[in-house]
């Protein structure tokens, strides 16, 4: 998968995911082609895993964008909607050209969830600067600070 800015002030929204049965897994790798903020992140659970809980991290060249790997983007048993941890010292995480962003799965439940979808949102940097922070379940203007 390739990101590609037409624009100054151009966002791309890509998804990702895993079909199935949720497992202890990268899901994607995302090359980034110019210098931008990570606006937003929403994740969803086709269905919900039960008996402990799942997590899946984004990580930047390796680090995870969250405070915690352990406590990034976690499914509750019986939950199809996610928690978000906090974020690291750079909220929005900024991106330069060629890093490499990668989500992975890092623990599911015993009975693990069925077909995890997650979507994030980079947006160029805008001569202004980047904006103000992630937005967190949401993609679009309307949740926007």
């Amino acid at each position: 998968m390739a990101i590609k800015f037409k624009n100054h002030a151009e966002s791309e929204d890509f998804q990702a995911g895993q079909p199935g049965t949720m497992s202890v897994t990268t899901i994607t790798t995302y090359l980034i082609p110019a210098a931008c903020v990570l606006k937003a992140v929403m994740a969803r659970a086709g269905t919900a895993g039960t008996t402990g809980t799942s997590n899946t991290d984004i990580r930047k060249n390796g680090t995870s964008i969250f405070a915690s790997g352990a406590t990034a983007i976690q499914f509750a048993t019986t939950s199809t909607t996610p928690t978000y941890g906090a974020m690291a010292a750079a909220n929005p995480p900024t991106f330069a050209k060629g890093d490499i962003v990668t989500i992975v799965n890092t623990v599911v439940h015993t009975t693990p969830i069925q077909n995890l979808s997650i979507a994030v949102l980079f947006q160029r940097f805008r001569a202004s600067g980047p904006v103000a922070g992630i937005i967190f379940d949401g993609l679009g203007v309307e949740n926007e600070p």
